[in-house]
């Protein structure tokens, strides 16, 4: 369904981010959105080669799933009380403008 993507984040303590010159804040951060493309791309490219050997091993892949009826059901999980906080819907929101 594709609802899954094991994406590496990166943290770094904020008083400590502040504390850098804006010219390394900005190079940190453009670094990090370089390192985010370079994943995803890795990503794209290895996940046919993980997918053969999991179906080797195995594992049964539903390349084909009904992937209507999977968004209906989780569209329904964001009226959840957890999703209703201010600052945890802002992030929310965040994360999925970032897939598009």
């Amino acid at each position: 369904t594709g609802h899954v993507y094991s994406a590496h984040i990166d943290v770094a303590n904020l008083n400590w981010f502040n504390s850098l010159p804006k010219s390394e804040q900005k190079l940190l951060q453009q670094s990090m959105i370089e390192a985010a493309h370079y994943e995803r791309q890795w990503n794209r490219t290895n996940e046919a080669g993980f997918l053969a050997k999991l179906k080797k091993a195995g594992m049964i892949v539903d390349e084909h799933p009904d992937i209507a009826s999977f968004k209906a059901k989780a569209l329904m999980l964001k009226d959840l009380p957890m999703f209703q906080e201010k600052r945890t819907k802002e992030l929310l929101e965040k994360f999925l403008e970032a897939t598009k």
